[in-house]
């Protein structure tokens, strides 16, 4: 079983329990979900606009905990992204 602290924000609370429904990060020793949560930058994304555009660099690990992304490639639609958990 893994030691699991408290963290600090209602945000970073709400975070910790999202992550902790998927598997991979459910995996996660308390030390290094706090780093995780400590480096997270939420960010809310108005409907239609882009998130990333093609040939733009990985600025780091995005996790999507509410709505939708679609994914248009070429001007085509290629797949529709759900959140993490519900």
């Amino acid at each position: 079983m893994t030691n699991r602290a408290p963290s600090g924000t209602a945000q970073e609370q709400a975070l910790q329990q999202k992550l902790l429904q998927v598997p991979v990060f459910a995996r996660l020793s308390g030390q290094y979900l706090q780093l995780l949560l400590k480096a997270a930058k939420p960010k809310a994304v108005s409907a239609g606009a882009s998130v990333w555009s093609p040939g733009e660099a990985c600025k780091g690990l995005s996790i999507l905990l509410k709505g939708q992304v679609k994914i248009v490639a070429e001007g085509k639609y290629d797949h529709l992204v759900k959140p993490i958990a519900s």
